[in-house]
This record gives structure tokens, sequence and C-alpha cells, in this order.
């Protein structure tokens, strides 16, 4: 067991293939992480960001315009999924999860991203004195629970999956590593990734449709879903 300052014990896989370049440096930046993993790190995201350039994006060039945009998508959310909850009242099956099998098959998939939440505002921590900082650093310690383990979100799913027998994540194909290593990543860069790290916090901390479903899907099929309503709660466009 690898205990870190970005998240909590991670139990390495027993030797991550190098074939599978997310999963090798995810593992690799869980533990104690030396030069080597560190330069990889950095070329890793420099390489994710050339992939990313290539994705469409209705972010506005103007940062003038994005708190209209961000009030534009979470109004667009909270109208989808009036619509899904109206068609699941008419007798509609659910979008997600047809039976908890597949339920249990998507918490096991994500738990390599659920697990390291947060980790891409660690770096910010040295600026812990910095005014500017103060918001980001807020949201890093609410991904922590503020000191308190039944809040702390890393803890809350690391308990899900035990509930519910689907610790056993460690060999996950590589596809599942990804977003993951991106997170730790950002951690060991935050000085050479700053703008980076704002933005991909200002991507991630919106309220996305998938949460409010999956939460309410999670339910229906007696999952605890508090991990992700807690999310719906703390992690929002306001806070994040």
């Amino acid at each position: 067991m690898q205990l870190t300052s970005r998240s909590l014990p991670i139990t390495s896989a027993l030797q991550p293939a190098q074939d599978q370049p997310s999963r090798a440096l995810y593992f690799a930046l869980a533990r104690e992480v030396d030069a080597q993993s560190r330069d990889s790190a950095a070329d890793y995201l420099r390489a994710q960001l050339e992939a990313a350039a290539a994705l469409p994006s209705d972010l506005p060039e103007d940062p003038a315009r994005l708190e209209h945009w961000v009030m534009q998508r979470t109004e667009a959310v909270g109208r989808q999924y009036q619509a899904y909850l109206e068609q699941r009242r008419a007798g509609g099956p659910r979008s997600y999860f047809p039976s908890k099998a597949h339920a249990l098959h998507f918490l096991r998939g994500v738990a390599p991203t659920k697990l390291v939440d947060g980790a891409w505002l660690y770096g910010l921590l040295q600026r812990w004195d910095d005014a500017r900082f103060t918001a980001l650093i807020r949201t890093y310690l609410e991904e922590l629970g503020e000191g308190l383990p039944e809040k702390n979100h890393v803890v809350l799913y690391r308990k899900l999956l035990a509930s519910q027998g689907c610790d056993d994540w460690q060999e996950l194909d590589d596809e599942h590593f990804v977003q993951g290593a991106i997170q730790l990543a950002l951690a060991e860069h935050a000085e050479q990734f700053l703008p980076e790290i704002i933005g991909f916090n200002l991507g991630y901390e919106q309220l996305p449709l998938h949460l409010l479903i999956t939460a309410y899907e999670l339910t229906e099929l007696g999952i605890d879903p508090y991990y992700f309503t807690l999310h719906v709660t703390v992690d929002n466009a306001d806070n994040g």
C-alpha cells in the first residue's frame, strides 16, 4: 500500500505493462515520484494536450463570456435532467444501467479516476499564501473532505467499491487510467501547466448530466449514490 499526499493508499498492480502507458504512469505517480516519472508525466501531458486540441469545443475565446457559458450549460443540464425524469415517470427504461451488473461494471471501470479525485489541484498547495489561488485550494480541500474522513471523496469511493466487491480494479485496460494519469501528472507540474490546471478545473467542476442520472439509477438498483450526490452539491460551478 502506498500513502501519498495526493489521495489515499493505492495498491499497485504487479507489473504495469509498457504497452499500457497510462496505466504504467498512473501507478508510477501514485508512489513516491522520481525524476524519471516526473519527466514522463510532462511528456504525457503534452501528448494529451495535442490530442485534445483536435477535439470540438464550445468554450468561448473571450474570458468575459465564461460566466454566461457556465450558466447556459448548467441550465441546459437542468432541462435535460427534467426531460429524463419525465421519461422515467412515464415508464421509460433506465438510460445507463439496465441491470445491477452494468452498474457494478461502471463503478469498477471509473475507479482509477475516482481514487485520485482532486489530484490535479495538489500542486497549487505551494501557493497557499496567494489569495488568487484560494478558491482552487478550497476546492481541493473539499475533495479531501476538509479533514473529515466521512466526507473525503476518495475514502467514500473506496468504501463504495468495497461494499459492492468492486475493489479489484488494478488490472483494468489502459483506457481506464487515462483520466487518472492526467490528474496525477498535473499534480506534479503545477508551475509548468498552471493555465491547463485552471482550465481543467473549470471543465471538470461543471455539473454534468451523467452525474445526475447515475445517482438516480444507482438508487433504483440499491447501490448507495452518496458519492455522486455529494458531487452534485459540492462540485458545482459556484464552488469549483
